[in-house]
Parts: C-alpha cells; sequence; structure tokens
C-alpha cells in the first residue's frame, strides 16, 4: 500500500490519479488536510497528528510512502519566505514520526532549484542553492537519507524540473502566462533574452516516472526527472500562438541588467531507469490549451 502527500497539489493532483490506474484503488491512501473525492484519505489538520493515525484509520500496512506534499513557491518572492520553507523541514520530521511498521521506500519529490544555475545539469552537478527553498529541500534531502539509512528502507529522491500541463495556471510561470494572456486578449511581454532556453516535462511524464519508482529495485538514489529537450523562451511563444490560432502582439523587452539564463539537462538516468520517451512540447501544450479552454470558457 502506498501513502501519498501532497496529493492536493498541481504534480499531486495528476499523481494520485496515475497511482490509482496502475496499483488500483484501494492500495493508495493520501495523507491530506482536506478529503478528496473518490481518494482513500487520513486527514491531519496541518501536519498536526498521533504516530498512529495511519493504524487507528485502518492503514498500517503502509509499505510505500511518496512524499510530495511541500511549500512550491508560486513567484519569485515566495522562493525566500523563511517561515514556509522551514514548514517543509518541519513538517517532513512530522512525517517521519509516523508509526509504520511495513515501510520499505521512501520516495521524495525534490526540486532542481538545489543545483547552482547552469547548462547540461545531471545528477553529479554541483549543489548550491541560491533561495531558502532551495536550502530547505537539500536539507530536507538530507534528513530523509538519513531516516532510511537508519531505518534500512529504500530511499529515492525525485529532483522534479520544469514541469507543465493542466493545473499549473495557479503558478506565475511562462507557459499558463502567455495561455492566460491569449484567454484575456491582452500581449504577451517577454522581458530579457528571448533565446533564453527552458526545458519542460509535461506532467503526466513526471507522474508515470514517479510511479515507476515504486517498484524499482536497483535505480540509484538520485535521479532528476527533467526534460532532455530544451527550447527558447521565443519558440516556446510562437508554439502556443500557433496552436491557439492567436495573433496577439509579442513585446520583447529588453530590460537593463535583467538576467539571462538557459537551463538544459541531461536525463540519462531518467531515460534509462524510469521514462524512455517524452511527450512532445507540442502536444504537451495542445492538451494544456483544451484544458485551459474549457476551463475559462
Amino acid at each position: 500500500m502506498i501513502l501519498l502527500t501532497g496529493a492536493s497539489g498541481f504534480i499531486g493532483k495528476h499523481l494520485v490519479t496515475t497511482l490509482q490506474n496502475k496499483f488500483g484503488k484501494e492500495n493508495i491512501v493520501c495523507f491530506t488536510s482536506a478529503p478528496i473525492e473518490n481518494v482513500n484519505c487520513v486527514l491531519h489538520q496541518q501536519y498536526q497528528f498521533e504516530t498512529d493515525i495511519l493504524a487507528k484509520a485502518g492503514y498500517s500496512n503502509i509499505e510505500v510512502i511518496i512524499h510530495a506534499g511541500s511549500f512550491t513557491p508560486k513567484t519569485s518572492v515566495q522562493q525566500n519566505q523563511l517561515n514556509d520553507c522551514l514548514g517543509i523541514i518541519n513538517n517532513t520530521q512530522k512525517l517521519l514520526g509516523l508509526h509504520l511498521p511495513y515501510l520499505k521506500k521512501f520516495i521524495l519529490l525534490s526540486t532542481l532549484d538545489v543545483y547552482q544555475p547552469n547548462i547540461n545539469i545531471n545528477e553529479d552537478s554541483f549543489v548550491n542553492p541560491t533561495t531558502f527553498y532551495g536550502q530547505s529541500k537539500l536539507y530536507q534531502e538530507q534528513i530523509i537519507k538519513q531516516f532510511c539509512n537508519a531505518k534500512n528502507l529504500t530511499c529515492s529522491i525525485a529532483r522534479i524540473g520544469h514541469v507543465y500541463g493542466p493545473g499549473e495556471e495557479a503558478y506565475q510561470k511562462l507557459i499558463p502566462t502567455v495561455f492566460q494572456k491569449i484567454i484575456r486578449q491582452e500581449p504577451i511581454e517577454i522581458f530579457g533574452n528571448s533565446a533564453d532556453l527552458r526545458s519542460f516535462l509535461y506532467v503526466e511524464d513526471v507522474c508515470l516516472a514517479l510511479s515507476k519508482l515504486v517498484n524499482l529495485k536497483e535505480a540509484p538514489e538520485l535521479i532528476n526527472i527533467v526534460s532532455g529537450n530544451s527550447i527558447s523562451i521565443k519558440k516556446i511563444v510562437e508554439e502556443i500562438l500557433s496552436i491557439t490560432k492567436s495573433k496577439i502582439p509579442v513585446i520583447e523587452k529588453d530590460i537593463k541588467n535583467f538576467p539571462t539564463r538557459s537551463l538544459s539537462f541531461d536525463n540519462t538516468l531518467m531515460r534509462k531507469y524510469l521514462l524512455e520517451k517524452e511527450i512532445s512540447i507540442k502536444e504537451g501544450l495542445q492538451q494544456e490549451w483544451n484544458y485551459l479552454k474549457n476551463k475559462y470558457a
């Protein structure tokens, strides 16, 4: 049986469906602060609970924890909100206090923000978080590694890359921002260098990769779940305009001292162990557009 945290988040909403489809609804339990329809749930109050809460609910036979629940910044400013970032560590410590005698594996969803920004990042790239959020996630990784070593559990750290798809509109990111501008018939503004590269992985691909981690016996402890296909900001906007058949004007603003940064990733380990083929950016953008049209129609 699998215990999932964070099932109400962007990735979590997709992940719970993927896990149910693969392992059966009866084998998935969400540890959450609010009920989720058609899902087995055990409720806590902002991570306040007794250590035997799962046993009392009839779920003492948890073998795998997937810890997707975490404060995730929606804007660049939120990346340095100290109290929210400290909550990542405090809530993880409380989660590790659960009485789970049958636990065998712990899977953590971490972030690429632990790395020093660079080109062609892989699992051996230099770790140097530049925000409180990145620092908190790196410390969270260390806590879980130590816990798993002490308990002789399998530990899997999945550092998640730039994810897109239905549900990301709550975040001030490039793709949902451009879609929303088109829906509102507002000009699209690109700040800085539109030639900067980004690498986007569709959310369903992320969930498929994570679901494979559950039963994988010989995977490395750390795997980046990222796209290996880089695309410029300008090309992303052009793809969106093509898909939406929009003629909204695009304004490129060359701001003095605006930081330019290209991001690309080596996803050799992910392709070897978890996901051989990615959904194309064109197909993924089309699916997100269909979702947003229905949502805001």
